[in-house]
Order: C-alpha cells, then sequence, then structure tokens
C-alpha cells in the first residue's frame, strides 16, 4: 500500500489519525477505515505507533516509538507484520 492510498483525515489533539480510503462494497462513494494512530509524547519526544486491532481497540505496534512523524508514514507503509493493511 502506498502513501498516496492513505488519507489522514484527522489530526486531534497530539494524534495523527492514518485511514484507508477505499470504494464501497456496494453502491457508489467510499469509505474511510481507521488503520494506524501515531500519537506525540512531549516528555519523550517521540512518537507513539498504534494499529486497529479486530477487537476495535487500539494497540502499540511491534516498533512502537520513532523519532519523526516520517519514519511512523514509513513503518506503516512497509507494513512488515501485515497489521495495518492486512
Amino acid at each position: 500500500m502506498a502513501l498516496t492510498d492513505w488519507q489522514i483525515a484527522e489530526i486531534e489533539g497530539q494524534s495523527v489519525f492514518i485511514f484507508e480510503h477505499r470504494k464501497k462494497w456496494e453502491g457508489e462513494g467510499f469509505d474511510d477505515f481507521e488503520v494506524a494512530k501515531a500519537t506525540y509524547i512531549g516528555t519523550t519526544k517521540k512518537w507513539k505507533l498504534f494499529w486497529m486491532m479486530r477487537d476495535l481497540k487500539w494497540h502499540a505496534y511491534m516498533e512502537p516509538l520513532h523519532d519523526n512523524i516520517e519514519s511512523v508514514f514509513k513503518c506503516v507503509d512497509e507494513d512488515a507484520c501485515c497489521a495495518f493493511w492486512g
């Protein structure tokens, strides 16, 4: 999944939510599905990465801490554990 397939739809407080923007299964239009969340932790000056598990709760990713948001995007894009894109 390339970065261009994402839609960063929300910035809420210190968190950036990454959505997958995909065509509806039936009918016209598109749906957005939360796949990742990165939260800036000011005390450590790191970004903490989470993924949405099937229980619909956020869980820390296996490489949870990143120095910058570009590193977060790269990690989500590469998806080494198939947590974000399946």
